[in-house]
């Protein structure tokens, strides 16, 4: 039983580690309404903008407007228009994360459906940094076709030291870019998923065996 506890504590999937991660913090009023966060300022909970423009990023509840079709949320009601059309925007959020551990980002990224004015698409930009310094080999470029709406994207990397975090994204695209669903997880090691398997198959021999009686012929 021993085994069996450490070997699901070893690899079981962690919860999302991101604060707000769908952007329902704050809560706006109406569907169809927006609010606009300008650098300095924090979304909710978590997020912080740090734009160029003073316009910052926009907030979207229940997407739609008769010019632009936004994408509808993937999660909730609500998704976050990353920059404006002042210029590129940078929204960043600052997390605890451990040593030599393995992490999967998953996000939806959206294009606008019906837009003549931004017919280039989405293109966001992810990094991770430490101390000012990114730990990837270079900042990771996402896109999505104009009218393609929201797909998943994933982006994979690693931790050597336990510290502070900063996972950091900018949109490379005039007039902005949709995001929506972000999930940060630590990713189980291979050795601990091994391990639940031989846990398993150690308690699958160990079950009692049914004691089958046995009458010998002729007795009433």
């Amino acid at each position: 039983m021993v085994c069996i506890g450490l070997a699901l504590h070893h690899s079981r999937v962690q919860a999302d580690l991101i604060l707000n991660p769908s952007f329902e913090d704050p809560i706006l009023s109406a569907p169809g309404t927006f609010q606009r966060f300008a650098a300095g300022q924090t979304i909710g909970a978590g997020w912080i903008v740090q734009a160029p423009s003073a316009t910052g990023s926009v907030v979207i509840y229940t997407p739609h407007s008769a010019v632009v079709d936004w994408p509808n949320a993937t999660d909730g009601n609500q998704i976050l228009y990353v920059g404006d059309n002042m210029g590129s925007t940078t929204v960043f959020q600052d997390l605890t994360l451990t040593a030599n551990t393995q992490y999967r980002l998953e996000f939806d990224l959206g294009a606008f459906t019906n837009n003549p004015v931004n017919a280039n698409g989405a293109a966001l930009q992810m990094d991770v940094l430490r101390n000012g310094t990114s730990i990837l080999s270079s900042p990771v470029l996402f896109t999505r076709p104009h009218n393609a709406g929201f797909a998943t994207q994933t982006l994979n990397f690693a931790t050597s030291l336990a510290g502070t975090y900063r996972l950091s994204m900018t949109s490379q695209q005039n007039f902005g870019t949709n995001v929506d669903n972000f999930q940060l997880t630590a990713v189980p090691e291979p050795s601990g998923v091994i391990l639940v398997g031989l846990s398993l198959g150690i308690v699958g021999m160990r079950r009692p065996r049914r004691k089958i009686s046995v009458r010998p012929i002729g007795d009433s």
